[in-house]
């Protein structure tokens, strides 16, 4: 498992893309600060990435580029 915080006043939300099946979040939204728990399921022997994006109210999103070598 991996952790993150997210240091933001008001509410945000974090996506990962729909076809991605090795991640997964816990607490994909939250108010203030707050933890996004990430599972990341065992390797398969191939290298593969998906685009974690945070979003808040009147902000521009954030794109978190994730890589399992």
């Amino acid at each position: 498992q991996v952790q993150m915080w997210v240091y933001y006043s008001g509410e945000w939300e974090v996506r990962l893309p729909e076809d991605c099946d090795w991640l997964s979040l816990k607490n994909p939204r939250g108010k203030g600060a707050g933890i996004i728990h990430l599972d990341v399921a065992a390797r398969t022997g191939v290298e593969r990435s998906a685009m974690l994006r945070v979003t808040a109210a009147g902000q521009k999103e954030v794109v978190i580029n994730i890589k399992q070598l």
